[in-house]
C-alpha cells in the first residue's frame, strides 16, 4: 500500500515517535547525503518495502508532514513504533536484513494468545502495517494479506493501549477517540483500495463485517451511503 510504502515517517528514515529534535538533525543528515549523492546509511526507511526514491524536494515534504498532530496521526497509523524495547528492536533489524521470517517470528508468537496487552500492543500494530505494505503477499491473495493487516490494526485500535501510542505519536494537547482513530485508519484504507483497485469494494466489505471494533456501525453507514 503507498500509504505505508511513501510514508512521511518512511521518507525521513524515523519511526513514530521522534522528537523534534531527531526529526530536525535526520532531515539535515538525510540532505547532506543527497547532497553528495550518497545512500543514506541505517535509518529507518526499511528499502525491503520497496524502492525509495529521495530528493531534497521530498524529504523536505515528508517533514512538513510531520509538524501538525493531526498529520503525524495520519501517518502514524501506518507506520512502525517502538513500543517493546526487547522484541521491537531485534524485529527492525530483521527487516533491515530481510529477514522477514524473522520478524513473523518475533511479532506472531507475541500476539499468539490473540489478547492485546502493554507487552504485545505494538507487535499489532506494526505487523499489521507490515502486512498492509505488500511486501508479504507470497502464496497469498491481496484478500487474505489486507485482511490480516487490518483485523491486527483493528484488535489494536480498539484496546485501551492506544492511548500510548496516541501519546507517543502526538503532543498531549491532540484529542482524539478509538473510534476517530479506527475510522480515520479505514478511510484512508478505503481510499487506497478505490484507487489502486487491489480489491473490490464488496471484498473489502466482507473483511469490514467480520471484524469487531467500536466504528463499525458509523463506517459502514457511511461505507453503503
Amino acid at each position: 500500500m503507498q500509504i505505508v510504502q511513501n510514508n512521511p515517517y518512511r521518507l525521513v528514515g524515523l519511526l513514530v515517535g521522534a522528537t523534534a529534535k531527531e526529526q530536525e538533525r535526520q532531515v539535515r543528515r538525510l540532505k547532506q547525503f543527497i547532497e553528495a549523492e550518497q545512500e543514506p546509511q541505517d535509518d529507518f526507511s526499511f528499502p525491503t518495502l520497496g524502492h525509495i526514491h529521495r530528493t531534497i524536494e521530498s524529504v523536505t515534504d515528508a517533514a512538513s508532514k510531520l509538524n501538525l498532530d493531526s498529520d503525524k496521526m495520519n501517518a502514524a497509523l501506518f507506520w512502525f513504533y517502538k513500543g517493546n524495547p526487547i522484541t521491537d528492536e531485534p524485529a527492525f533489524e530483521a527487516i533491515k536484513e530481510v529477514d522477514l521470517e524473522l520478524v513473523l517470528n518475533i511479532w506472531t508468537k507475541l500476539i499468539s494468545n490473540g489478547e492485546v496487552s502493554k507487552r504485545n500492543a505494538s507487535a499489532y500494530s506494526n505487523l499489521g502495517t507490515l502486512y498492509l505494505s505488500g511486501i508479504l503477499e507470497g502464496t497469498n491473495t491481496n484478500e487474505a494479506i489486507l485482511e490480516k493487516g487490518i483485523s491486527l490494526k483493528l484488535k489494536f485500535l480498539e484496546s485501551d493501549f492506544v492511548k500510548d501510542f496516541k501519546a507517543l505519536a502526538t503532543d498531549e494537547t491532540f484529542k482524539t477517540t478509538k473510534k476517530e482513530l479506527q475510522l480515520l485508519f479505514l478511510n484512508q484504507v478505503q481510499s487506497e483500495i478505490e484507487k489502486t483497485g487491489s480489491v473490490t469494494s464488496n471484498k473489502f466489505l466482507d473483511i469490514i463485517t467480520k471484524q469487531e471494533f467500536s466504528a463499525k456501525e458509523d463506517f459502514l453507514k457511511g461505507f453503503v451511503q
